[in-house]
């Protein structure tokens, strides 16, 4: 089985060079903390519902919307990444790398939407964020199909997900904040900066884990088969 990290014996100049499109990875980085905004949003009204129904179906409701913006912006910004090759995505493996984020997403709600909140509760719901981010990039990333090899940079990987952790605890702890000791006008700025650092916890862990990426030319494979062997 293929080593997903890069050792001593590569020569990263042979790596396929690579470029954004400045225009989509703006548009990548708003959709993220509009889904921010929206969940945020979502977690105060399953926190002013009494009924365990309607509870249950905001839940729902805000989990797919952050599972799916998550989603949205990690292949906007794939779109804007560009390689001198041709790639494609496997359908499949694409459509079950939202589950992470919308599972991630769902528990996230949970902890931060009870009357009352610990710390230790939003230190949970930032980490399973963050986590879910992860899982979900590096799946869609496994989507990739292309005649060259991507190995991933065995610091800036971990630390990508590290970066969607420690965004995704801050964004939830200012939410908090506010929600404690603010008015509506405070807390309606509050939970903004809150989609802000939520949005760049998405990103930050996207553009970081593209930084940790480098793909090489010639090998004759895509990347699945070259992680996992070959797909019946």
């Amino acid at each position: 089985m293929q080593s997903w990290f890069l050792d001593g014996s590569r020569d990263l100049t042979g790596a396929l060079p690579s470029a954004y499109d400045p225009f989509l990875v703006t548009t990548s980085v708003v959709i993220a903390c509009l889904a921010g905004y929206a969940a945020l949003s979502i977690a105060g009204r399953i926190a002013a519902t009494e009924r365990i129904t309607t509870k249950t179906w905001w839940l729902i409701g805000g989990a797919y919307t952050m599972g799916t913006g998550v989603w949205t912006m990690h292949f906007i910004a794939m779109l804007a990444f560009k390689l001198p090759i041709p790639v494609k995505y496997d359908f499949l493996i694409t459509l079950l790398s939202t589950l992470p984020a919308i599972l991630a997403s769902g528990l996230m709600l949970s902890l931060i939407s009870r009357t009352t909140v610990e710390r230790t509760r939003l230190v949970f719901g930032g980490t399973f964020m963050g986590a879910g981010i992860g899982a979900m990039h590096y799946t869609g990333m496994a989507a990739m199909r292309m005649d060259a090899l991507m190995l991933f940079d065995p610091v800036l990987l971990p630390l990508s997900v590290v970066v969607a952790v420690v965004l995704s605890v801050a964004a939830l702890y200012t939410n908090l904040l506010a929600r404690i000791k603010g008015g509506a006008t405070l807390f309606n700025w509050a939970r903004l900066g809150a989609a802000l650092f939520m949005g760049c916890a998405v990103s930050g862990m996207h553009y970081t884990g593209m930084a940790a990426a480098y793909f090489f030319p010639g090998s004759g494979v895509n990347v699945v088969d070259a992680w996992l062997g070959p797909m019946v």
